[in-house]
């Protein structure tokens, strides 16, 4: 995690002492997330007969935008963003909903005019997990149990080994000049590369973050070349 934070120091440094145009954006969003299993697991799901099915959650925070040249720059941003997934069988429903603070760095590439520019970006992501919800409902009936991070501790909440979600970010957008700044419309793919559970039991428990989401931000410039 320090090399992370050192990383994302190193850009805005290199940028700085570059007289970069540098620009701030507040965004907020939407988040359509589910957990990919191992083999074994989504075997047993099938077997089974249970539905998995993406997870809404929102998404919310701002992207420093470090311009290099008129094409490139590098995008640091700290976001709030929501995660899980939801199971169904037989009206029985599990829905997991996780809270994460997530630090993505992303390579950002920029085509168009003033008026409007396309972009695609890319590049790593750390999310570190805050907490969460599971609940069950079935027949009117329904409860909730808080997930936390780390090792059990007997209170009967539902614990996950890895507090720490790497992974990667693709995705592109638009963004229209309007006023002093520019609207940018965003939808990125993200990829979980860390477990959900550091221990195998008797199958292959290997289980990851997926997620997609769409945000809308302002992109405000702040001085530079």
């Amino acid at each position: 995690m320090k090399k992370f934070a050192g990383l994302v120091f190193l850009f805005v440094a290199l940028a700085v002492s570059a007289q970069a145009q540098i620009s701030i954006m507040p965004k907020f969003g939407l988040t359509f997330s589910t957990v990919s299993f191992s083999e074994d697991v989504e075997d047993l799901f099938d077997l089974a007969g249970i539905d998995n099915q993406s997870k809404f959650g929102i998404l919310g925070g701002a992207a420093l935008n470090v311009g290099l040249n008129d094409m490139f720059s590098i995008q640091p941003e700290l976001l709030f963003i929501q995660k899980g997934t939801s199971y169904e069988q037989l009206g029985i429903e599990l829905d997991f909903s996780l809270n994460y603070l997530e630090i993505p760095i992303l390579a950002r590439v920029a085509f168009g005019s003033d008026k409007i520019k396309g972009f695609v970006l890319a590049g790593p992501s750390l999310g570190i997990g805050l907490g969460g919800k599971a609940e069950i409902s079935a027949l009117g009936f329904s409860e909730s149990i808080d997930i936390k991070f780390g090792d059990e501790d007997g209170s009967g909440d539902l614990f996950l080994d890895n507090r720490l979600d790497f992974g990667l970010q693709f995705g592109g957008g638009v963004s229209l000049k309007l006023g002093p700044g520019s609207v940018v419309l965003d939808a990125r793919y993200g990829l979980g590369l860390t477990n959900w559970f550091e221990e195998e039991d008797l199958i292959d428990t290997e289980s990851a973050n997926r997620t997609f989401a769409l945000s809308l931000g302002y992109m405000i410039p702040l001085g530079g070349n």
